[in-house]
């Protein structure tokens, strides 16, 4: 999952993953689970015996039994499977039973200091571009991105993306380190990758109150121009504008030119605007 956040979104996502632990496990799991504490609450609440019938004759006679035993309210829909996975669901929110986990108990980052500080190196972020990496979890890597947008927009500097310079580093640890990216229950490495963009909604209000005027101060404006509507990616500042139905497009052409021209008179590189259509 990579995602592109503003600031406030940033704050707001950065609550919500503290808040709430991901689910690694996949149905199979919580389907086995669920016919264990079955079997067992069977074994101790009926009889041993009975215990090991069919499973499809213990969840006939007594599976609403055992789910009114652990607090389970509500009808349970869906084949005999289906209702164990809800169950086994259930079992693990309430803690009643832990699943099995090869997670580890020591954190990537201390396990693997010096080969993980030695990737980081490898790659070589511009100077708009920070990373800070976090593990509030063993194995579950949090890749912190921030962008500063206007350096990003000033700098000559090409701007692939932040996730470039994610596949750079996970490429750098799983050919050099042989780290598996998967689920840590299989003991294997999680990464969520994020970036926060500063500084992107204060330049939208610049262009807005500041640059845009200038825009419409350029010769031929009104005969070439009817609006201008504006946007701001990652990598690029975008702007689209529509032109007068009767203007040539060798005019147009020659306004965009009047445009990039301002845009780098102000400091900005001229690869970072892009003017569509």
């Amino acid at each position: 999952m990579n995602l592109v956040l503003n600031e406030l979104q940033y704050k707001q996502l950065t609550l919500l993953l503290n808040e709430n632990s991901s689910d690694d496990y996949d149905d199979e799991d919580f389907i086995e689970l669920g016919i264990f504490v079955f079997r067992d609450w069977v074994k101790k609440n009926v009889d041993s015996k009975i215990s090991k019938y069919p499973l499809s004759y213990l969840m006939s006679n007594y599976f609403e039994k055992f789910k009114e035993s652990l607090g389970i309210d509500g009808y349970t829909y869906g084949g005999s499977y289906r209702k164990l996975e809800k169950v086994g669901r259930e079992i693990l929110k309430k803690g009643i039973k832990k699943l099995p986990s090869l997670q580890s108990k020591v954190k990537f980052t201390k396990k693997f200091q010096k080969p993980f500080s030695m990737a980081l190196r490898q790659i070589k972020l511009p100077e708009f571009l920070k990373l800070n990496v976090t593990e509030d979890e063993p194995y579950v890597l949090s890749f912190n991105f921030e962008l500063d947008y206007v350096k990003m927009l000033q700098s000559d500097v090409e701007y692939r993306g932040y996730t470039y310079y994610y596949s750079k580093i996970t490429d750098f640890m799983g050919t050099f380190m042989g780290t598996k990216f998967g689920k840590t229950v299989h003991g294997d490495v999680k990464v969520f990758p994020t970036i926060k963009v500063v500084g992107q909604d204060q330049f939208i209000e610049k262009f807005k109150k500041e640059i845009r005027p200038e825009i419409r101060k350029l010769p031929g404006y009104s005969n070439v121009i009817h609006s201008i509507s504006i946007s701001a990616g990652e990598r690029f500042f975008n702007l689209e504008p529509r032109y007068q139905s009767y203007s040539a497009r060798s005019s147009q052409n020659k306004f965009k030119e009047e445009i990039f021209n301002l845009w780098v008179n102000l400091g900005y590189n001229r690869n970072k605007l892009k003017i569509n259509r």
